[in-house]
């Protein structure tokens, strides 16, 4: 267990056989003291859950694990969160080498990258889009504004 439940009341690990159901992953690499933070949360707080995708934050710098805990659930966005002490680990080796930070990647479970981005106030559609297009079940509109149905 390397997930931090943030929606438990106590801190405990996110229970790992519940990320079997889970459709997809979005991963979030941002550091969860910086100003932009409560941002970057409130954006995807909406993606939370859609099409049983699980977000889980890889949060940045050194910070103890309850107080990320009670920040993510100050803001609303209670997602799991991996330890501090592998964020980085698990940062360097699901990023590409010169990625700016912070960023999201979104991934089918067998860890195909479908959507990889820095943060920006773009990254928000463009992944609602990819993650739709991934993992939803309802048609979609393609670049050409004509509706297609998902890839199974």
């Amino acid at each position: 267990p390397r997930l931090v439940d943030a929606e438990a009341e106590q801190i405990r690990f996110y229970d790992f056989a519940a990320t079997f159901e889970s459709s997809g992953f979005l991963a979030v690499f941002v550091d969860p003291r910086a100003p932009g933070f409560a941002e970057v949360a409130k954006s995807l707080v909406p993606l939370h859950g859609r099409h049983r995708v699980l977000t889980v934050l890889f949060p940045q710098g050194r910070h103890p694990d309850l107080e990320t805990r009670e920040q993510l659930r100050e803001l609303g966005w209670p997602v799991p969160f991996l330890l501090d002490q592998y964020s980085e680990g698990y940062t360097r080796s699901r990023l590409d080498e010169g990625t700016r930070l912070p960023a999201v990647m979104l991934q089918t479970p067998d860890g195909r990258i479908v959507y990889q981005s820095s943060w920006n106030l773009d990254v928000v559609p463009e992944l609602t889009r990819a993650l739709d297009a991934e993992f939803g079940s309802e048609p979609v509109a393609g670049p050409s504004g004509i509706t297609e149905e998902p890839t199974p």
